[in-house]
């Protein structure tokens, strides 16, 4: 059956934007710059490309991961930035290495799925996933002990 696209984007802008906030670093400003322009550009594919609803979270999270490689590989942001630890430190990590963990490790895309996405090959995205422990560093305790959850 088909769906309208206002129906996709609707299924999965949640997990859009949390994607978009972390590659930006927590950048709000940057954040929704990112995911109106991967939106805008989205709806006039869609209509031409006939998505299916099945299909549509990878076909919208790969033009989101697309677009973030493009707009923000020599980006310095301005403006409100969200402080939590997870977006600080995502920051510290480079932009290929934000998106590679956003597809593999937050939205489990397989390695070769993301791979292809990113444009390398599977070797290359290991590598740009080690960066999850310099994500981690950088994110510190959460706060959790025993006893309290």
């Amino acid at each position: 059956m088909p769906q309208t696209f206002e129906e996709l984007i609707g299924r999965d802008l949640d997990g859009l934007y949390s994607g978009a906030l972390f590659m930006t670093g927590g950048n709000e400003a940057a954040t929704e710059d990112l995911l109106l322009g991967t939106i805008r550009e989205a709806f006039h594919a869609y209509r031409s490309s006939g998505v299916s609803f099945s299909s549509a979270e990878h076909w919208l999270e790969g033009r989101l991961a697309a677009r973030a490689l493009v707009e923000l590989r020599s980006a310095s942001f301005h403006g409100t930035t969200r402080g939590q630890p997870l977006y600080t430190g995502a920051a510290e990590v480079p932009i290929e290495a934000r998106v590679a963990l956003w597809l593999v490790v937050m939205r489990r895309w397989d390695y070769a799925a993301a791979a292809e996405r990113l444009g390398v090959d599977r070797d290359d995205l290991k590598e740009l996933l080690k960066h999850r422990e310099k994500l981690v560093a950088a994110v510190g305790p959460i706060g959790y002990t025993a006893g309290n959850g």
